[in-house]
């Protein structure tokens, strides 16, 4: 299995606004997880009183050491994120299916939830959709989270989820002030050739911006047999296409994900330094950084430098 950047980061303490990737897309067992605001500031504990998630969990909100709320919700939020002023959103499943296959379609399969919680711990959004089986053989059912991004600068939550069917990802975006759901997005829709556009192996929110940094395997044919470059682009979150970038594949590998690194070797992303992002070839030596930057009514995108590295 991939390890996303969320899951790197950390498996218990998931610290970062702008990112959490989902840790267990097919709804298995979770455990008692607090997360964090980007700034460490704000925490949100949340206890799940079933092994699954299936069922309601205990949370309580924290701003250093003040205590803003405690309650019992009706569900399990997985994969939260926490803004600075003490707001989060999550995804839930209401229930897995029952182990037996002949009592599955009787039961159903549950629902899967997306849920936006307000500085009082109240559900702003809570957006259910009926989970259906999968038509493939040993996944579980739809929908099923990849991720959740939260971008400050849009106003937008966007909910990785797995389209099957394309071998790729959806975005169903919401309005974070809101609650309100926008609508859904292929974010590979407008590339030059979908077609021969595989894998997702990282996102990323370009800081100070409208703008979601993906990247994925590419090939020159469609089967992906051999994959031949690595494709990041910037994606807005109507699916607008504005700045992309190609890069073969890393010596030995099939795919080399992003790289986070501290802000002394070239952050990937960094809040302090807006529209500037950063991407890494060893197939290359260098450390290539490039700047978002809104121009009279349009973005532009520039390469600012290039590093090498050993």
């Amino acid at each position: 299995m991939n390890l996303t950047l969320g899951q790197r980061i950390s498996v218990l303490v998931v610290t970062g606004v702008l990112l959490v990737s989902a840790t267990v897309a097919n709804g298995g067992p979770i455990l008692p997880t607090t997360y964090e605001s980007s700034s460490g500031e704000w925490t949100l504990h949340v206890d799940p009183r079933g092994p699954w998630g299936q069922r309601e969990a205990e949370y309580e909100l924290h701003h250093g050491e003040e205590t803003i709320w405690s309650r019992t919700l009706s569900f399990t939020l997985r994969d939260i994120v926490v803004t600075e002023n003490g707001e989060a959103a999550g995804w839930a499943i209401t229930r897995p299916p029952p182990w037996k296959s002949e009592e599955r379609e009787a039961a159903g399969y549950g629902e899967f939830r997306v849920i936006i919680l307000d500085a009082r711990g109240i559900p702003r959004l809570n957006h259910a959709t009926k989970r259906e089986p999968t038509r493939m053989a040993e996944g579980s059912p739809s929908p099923r989270a990849r991720g959740l991004l939260l971008n400050d600068f849009a106003d937008q939550l966007i909910v990785r989820v797995i389209d099957e069917h394309q071998r790729g990802e959806r975005w169903w975006i919401y309005g974070f002030s809101s609650g309100r759901k926008i609508g859904i997005v292929d974010p590979r829709v407008g590339l030059p050739d979908a077609t021969t556009v595989g894998r997702t192996l990282d996102v990323l929110v370009v800081p100070e911006s409208p703008f979601i940094l993906m990247e994925w395997l590419s090939s020159r044919s469609p089967d992906m047999r051999k994959p031949r470059s690595r494709l990041f682009a910037l994606v807005d979150g109507e699916g607008n296409h504005v700045w992309s970038f190609t890069l073969p594949i890393d010596p030995g590998s099939h795919g080399e994900d992003l790289k986070w690194v501290d802000q002394d070797n070239d952050s990937i992303v960094s809040p302090e330094h807006p529209g500037l992002f950063t991407v890494v070839s060893k197939a290359r030596a260098e450390r290539i950084t490039f700047l978002a930057k809104r121009s009279q009514d349009r973005w532009v995108v520039h390469e600012v430098r290039r590093v090498p590295i050993e």
